[in-house]
């Protein structure tokens, strides 16, 4: 805890931190150091909406995994032509991008210029280790888990894998195999978390595409066997129908 006149915050190492204050009690202020910005966004000529080109027109926030700060996620609409970069805040300032090419998994070393977006326009994974400083651009893989998914809990089962519609810019499941409860997760291979770190599910209350990110268990979305579960990643909102 915060003490008035008390000892120096201490950093553990050399580097570029982030003090966080938390001043909601009287005489209970604390503060905590971080290596990791608290948040992640991306801009430029190749990702978004038609009117995002390098001027942050609309915020495109990765996603945080949960128990990893040094690691962020997004499934992004690229463009098939442009460019782009990532800042701690919608804003330029801190900002990167990554150095020389990338390896056959679409990793590149984080750096200072632009990332080519990829020449076919669709949904791409970009993951962003801050811990190992790699950027990844590559295939979105979204999978369904649990009591829908035949009450199987191992992460990435094949046999629950989403399929990428770009045609109709949506990311789906056909055929549910189940009753159940929706739980679904992103993977790739920088994305090193346990499947509910990185959950993807639909707001039962407004059919927005929800995230755990930091926070607890998402509201649960009930499926019935059949249905088909889209998720559209460009305009944020999910559905699941027969």
């Amino acid at each position: 805890n915060l003490v008035h006149n008390g000892d120096n915050i201490a950093t553990p190492g050399v580097g570029t931190w982030n003090v966080t204050l938390d001043l909601g009690g009287e005489d209970n202020f604390s503060a905590t150091v971080s290596q990791y910005p608290n948040e992640l966004y991306m801009t430029g000529s190749g990702v978004g909406l038609d009117e995002e080109n390098w001027n942050w027109f609309e915020p495109l926030q990765l996603i945080p995994v949960h128990s990893h700060p040094e690691l962020f996620w997004k499934i992004v609409w690229m463009k098939g032509s442009g460019e782009f970069k990532f800042a701690p805040q919608a804003d330029w300032g801190d900002d990167f991008g990554v150095t020389g090419t990338a390896n056959a998994d679409g990793v590149y070393a984080k750096g200072g210029d632009n990332v080519t977006v990829p020449a076919t326009a669709g949904y791409y994974m970009v993951v962003v280790d801050m811990k190992n400083n790699t950027v990844q651009v590559t295939e979105p893989k979204v999978y369904g888990i649990g009591s829908a998914f035949g009450s199987v809990w191992a992460a990435e089962d094949a046999n629950y894998l989403f399929t990428i519609d770009n045609a109709n810019e949506v990311i789906e499941f056909v055929g549910v195999p189940d009753d159940g409860d929706l739980r679904a997760h992103v993977a790739a291979t920088t994305l090193a978390c346990d499947w509910w770190q990185a959950e993807v599910n639909i707001d039962p209350a407004t059919g927005d595409i929800a995230f755990r990110g930091t926070g607890g268990d998402p509201a649960s979305f009930p499926l019935t066997t059949g249905q088909t579960i889209s998720l559209n990643f460009k305009a944020g909102t999910g559905s699941a129908a027969k």
